[in-house]
């Protein structure tokens, strides 16, 4: 014969395991229940008396489902939802066990913990998926009301000392528009101040000036800092109900689990937009290394111009002491020079003056050839430039003077290797994938594989103290990836070096645009 709980000692050790018993006879009248089990049905009396009492106390949609398991299922276990004299609804699973008589046993756990946990796991999981920036705010709000059964949670960024934006807001399961508002009188100022703050109920009474609070007619709040990875304050994260937010084990740690994953977050925003802020700063800079290289160059051809204009107009001036008239060569050769003085420091004033993000179209090998004029008059007689555009046009909409930097910044670098002259080789073409490869080749001194591997580190370069600052490459990698291009470099010791540098035609004006 199988124990059941009506043998002695098996009932304390069911109970002690965390079951509560609930004995009835044929009739469906309750011969013994676990004290436990009373106090949950109704606290105060001795619990139901029959089957019926106590099925109806079930949530109205478990009642037929439980009927039907008690009648046929012997041995088995059902699930089902007990809602208690207090208005809590609770996880319940009943295994049902024959007794003598025609009666039955039912054995019962509360699960209702073990549920919560599981589904506050699973709502963390995906609330702290894969996602970020924008998209992961919006999503670990939502699961984060879910995960407490609330239909408000608030992730907030703090804005100076005295505000906070939210990152993202939802209402029931909705997402809200983004605000800004004051801490003072709040229940978000006292987590900002003190790391944490819970009101189970009442919390609108307590802080009357939060109009959020009383517009949305708020009862319960739990809320915690939002901290970097140096115990910084960045935000705030909270959910709020229009019910009382009931207590239960794990809750502070839970949201703890939220908040530390969103503070990451919000610090790998700052993060990235603080490196976003300093690349800028390093392209102007290395924009600025530029001109002052082309104006080297410049000056130099400008005085040999200035030098001609002067000598010619010397010689004029002496033919007129003479009582001759200047020679028409001798004014031609003035012309002809102040015409190319003049050509010079247009192209100069124009790539100077070219406001970056401004997005036009052009043809890349034209705008090649214009800027090839600036970058002869900064190579030395001994380095020869050549530019091989493709012979079909190459339309690109995009921001022009992010091809210029590009193609000056490489040609720079390739005149510094080389030392007693060569040759600097700058292409375009269309790629097979309906992009451009845009390549910079110099026959110089080439560079060892580790130094390739290098290259693109912000303030790294094989130049001596004086002679560069590393930003070059820095910088045109960083253009490459905002036009979603890539960079390739080929190079060897004393075999020259080569750049290929592939980026989407429709890549360009979108990258430009933002």
């Amino acid at each position: 014969m199988h124990p059941t709980p009506t043998h002695s000692g098996l009932r304390p050790a069911l109970e002690g395991a965390g079951f509560w018993v609930a004995s009835f006879d044929e009739g469906g009248n309750c011969r013994y229940r676990s004290p436990g089990l009373s106090a949950l049905y109704d606290p105060g009396s001795d619990g139901p008396e029959t089957w019926e009492a106590m099925k109806a106390q079930v949530h109205p949609e478990d009642r037929e489902s439980l009927e039907a398991w008690r009648s046929a299922h012997w041995g088995s276990c059902h699930d089902h939802r007990l809602v208690t004299s207090r208005g809590e609804v609770r996880r319940m699973r009943g295994h049902l066990m024959e007794g003598d008589g025609g009666g039955w046993h039912l054995l019962i756990q509360d699960l209702t913990d073990l549920h919560r946990a599981e589904n506050s796991l699973e709502h963390l999981r995906l609330g702290a998926s894969g996602l970020s920036g924008s998209a992961f705010f919006q999503a670990l709000v939502v699961h984060l009301a879910a995960a407490f059964d609330a239909p408000y949670a608030l992730a907030g960024e703090l804005v100076g000392t005295d505000k906070v934006r939210t990152l993202a807001f939802c209402n029931h399961g909705h997402l809200g528009a983004e605000v800004t508002y004051g801490l003072e009188g709040t229940p978000c100022g006292d987590v900002i101040n003190a790391k944490a703050c819970f009101h189970s109920h009442g919390v609108q009474r307590r802080y009357p000036a939060d109009t959020i609070l009383r517009d949305l007619a708020i009862e319960g709040y739990l809320g915690t800092t939002l901290v970097d990875s140096h115990g910084r304050g960045l935000g705030v994260l909270c959910v709020m109900s229009q019910e009382p937010l009931t207590p239960h084990p794990g809750m502070m740690d839970l949201l703890s689990v939220f908040s530390a994953r969103a503070g990451l977050e919000l610090e790998r925003i700052r993060n990235e937009e603080a490196l976003h802020q300093t690349q800028h700063l390093l392209q102007g800079l290395e924009r600025m290394n530029a001109m002052a290289s082309l104006g080297a160059g410049l000056a130099h051809d400008l005085n040999n111009l200035l030098a001609v204009i002067q000598n010619y107009a010397e010689l004029c001036e002496l033919e007129m002491e003479e009582g001759q008239r200047p020679s028409p060569g001798h004014l031609a050769r003035v012309k002809e020079a102040s015409l190319r003085a003049g050509a010079l420091t247009a192209q100069l004033m124009s790539y100077g003056r070219a406001r970056k993000g401004q997005v036009e179209r052009f043809e890349a090998g034209d705008r090649l050839r214009r800027l090839g004029g600036l970058l002869k008059a900064a190579l030395p007689p001994k380095v020869k430039l050549e530019l091989n555009p493709d012979a079909d046009p190459i339309w690109l909409v995009a921001d022009p003077t992010q091809l210029d930097q590009m193609v000056a910044n490489l040609v720079l670098n390739a005149r510094d290797a080389l030392p007693t002259g060569g040759r600097i080789r700058v292409g375009c073409v269309p790629t097979p994938a309906g992009g451009i490869r845009l390549t910079v080749q110099d026959d110089g001194t080439g560079m060892p594989p580790e130094v390739v591997a290098r290259l693109g580190e912000p303030f790294f370069t094989t130049k001596g103290e004086g002679r560069g600052t590393g930003l070059g490459l820095a910088s045109v990698r960083s253009i490459l990836e905002k036009l979603g291009g890539h960079l390739k470099v080929e190079s060897a010791p004393g075999a020259g070096t080569t750049f290929h540098l592939e980026f989407p035609l429709n890549g360009c004006g979108a990258a430009a645009a933002r």
